[in-house]
């Protein structure tokens, strides 16, 4: 939302100077005479460059900063304390500078009059699709609170999963690196000298020796063509993976993997069986939920 540069008279008389955030020029109007102050002039503030705001809107919000967020949003209502006093508290403990943004925005358009749900879904890179539909459900119910903790349980589940997962792999990952390190010094540094021994012995070198020289000698070369082409590979593969075509080519090849295959399949099918026990103990239509 737009900020609003305004000169207004109080009470008294007295000529006084802001800036407020709000949606139009009539919704500060609004701001102003309930803070007891009569608009003189509006004028929309002049936008400048904010790095800090750029790099705030890039930091990433940690998973377990959300699961924090569920667990003191729930107690804080379980405790009979407002929604929007509840998000002010959670904002002004928030170490995360772009979640303590986020809450503050989501605080602003409940204030204003949308729903809790409503406002979640206007920052789809924070809160989930299935976190924005358990919360209606909630607010439909009457069980918010409830929600809340059995998603920050859920989450919470989830992450320790990702976690040793991700342990699970690291070691063979490493190993998997070294490997490739091992392999490139040979062909192009311990190779070499073996084929000038072969050749200064006049012995013709086998062909499978003449093809790791060769890939030697090309490493050697074109190591930057190599390294930049390695690069843009990845890249656009990444960049495919995230498109609807090709994750489901990527998941499709993952299933076809040995043993790694078999795994995935588990986990995906455990992750689909948890996260519909928990959209329909939470109240979301069954429908709504596949």
């Amino acid at each position: 939302m737009p900020d609003y540069l305004y000169k207004a008279r109080d009470e008294s008389g007295k000529l006084v100077k802001g800036a407020l955030e709000a949606a139009s020029a009539d919704e500060v109007g609004v701001k102003l005479r309930k803070m007891g102050y009569m608009a003189v002039s509006l004028s929309l503030a002049k936008k400048e460059i904010d790095l800090e705001g750029v790099l705030r809107n890039l930091r990433r919000i940690n998973p377990q900063d959300l699961i924090v967020f569920n667990f003191q949003l729930a107690n804080l209502l379980e405790s009979g304390i407002t929604l929007l006093i509840s998000l002010r508290t959670i904002e002004a403990q928030t170490a995360n500078k772009r979640l303590k943004n986020v809450l503050g925005e989501i605080w602003r358009a409940v204030e204003s009059g949308s729903s809790f749900s409503e406002s979640l879904s206007r920052h789809p890179k924070v809160f989930s699709k299935l976190f924005v539909n358990m919360v209606k459900a909630g607010e439909e119910s009457g069980k918010l609170n409830d929600v809340l903790k059995k998603f920050a349980a859920f989450s919470e589940a989830k992450e320790e999963l990702s976690q040793k997962i991700k342990g699970a792999l690291f070691y063979p990952a490493i190993l998997f690196i070294a490997s490739i390190i091992v392999i490139v010094f040979i062909v192009t540094f311990i190779m070499p000298k073996f084929a000038d021994l072969f050749l200064s012995a006049g012995l013709k070198l086998p062909l499978v020796t003449q093809i790791l020289f060769s890939f030697g000698v090309i490493i050697k070369r074109y190591w930057y063509l190599i390294i930049l082409g390695f690069c843009a590979v990845s890249w656009l593969a990444v960049k495919y993976t995230h498109t609807k075509t090709g994750k489901f080519q990527f998941d499709r090849l993952t299933l076809k993997i040995p043993v790694l295959g078999d795994l995935a399949r588990k986990i995906y099918v455990s992750r689909f069986s948890r996260t519909l026990a928990v959209l329909l103990s939470s109240g979301v239509p069954v429908l709504r939920s596949l």
